[in-house]
């Protein structure tokens, strides 16, 4: 039987950040939303919102 020697270790990335920035984004759209339309409209901003934040910086540098 042969040794497997390759390596298959991940390190996990940036997964943990952008689950925090999530859940910190629930905490605060959902505390700071008067109506329950507020509440749905904070959910789905805490999910994209790193990705907004990403493109409005790439296209301040003119990227």
């Amino acid at each position: 039987m042969a040794k497997d020697t390759s390596s298959s270790k991940s390190t996990g990335g940036a997964a943990p950040l952008y689950g925090m920035g999530v859940l910190g984004g629930l905490v605060y759209y959902i505390d700071t939303s008067s109506s329950f339309l507020d509440g749905l409209w904070g959910i789905a901003l805490a999910i994209f919102w790193p990705a907004v934040l990403v493109y409005e910086g790439l296209a301040a540098f003119g990227a």
